[in-house]
């Protein structure tokens, strides 16, 4: 399945906000199963520089993550799909 790369900006960023905006898709996420529309959201956090959302997704398609920010009722978002994805050295151990 393709991943895709989200941006959004945020007017007060910080780990309130993330967590909120976590917890809204992942309330998306389970409305969009219930069509049978399965997205992932791989991992999210803030930048340090623009203070943007930023997440990695997992979905069929393009307009499946913009039905996922729109029912996580999060501003309009940059989208990007990832073409070549790799894992890191140690990327499966748990951490320690």
């Amino acid at each position: 399945m393709p991943f895709f790369l989200i941006e959004i900006p945020m007017s007060e960023p910080g780990p309130l906000e993330l967590e909120r905006a976590t917890r809204t898709l992942h309330a998306a996420q389970a409305r969009l199963l219930r069509s049978r529309t399965a997205t992932r959201l791989v991992i999210a956090g803030i930048t340090a520089d623009d203070g943007r959302l930023v997440c990695l997704i997992e979905a069929p398609d393009l307009q499946a993550v913009r039905h996922l920010v729109t029912l996580a009722l999060l501003p309009a978002a940059r989208i990007r799909e990832v073409t070549h994805l790799t894992r890191g050295p140690g990327a499966d151990r748990p951490a320690a």
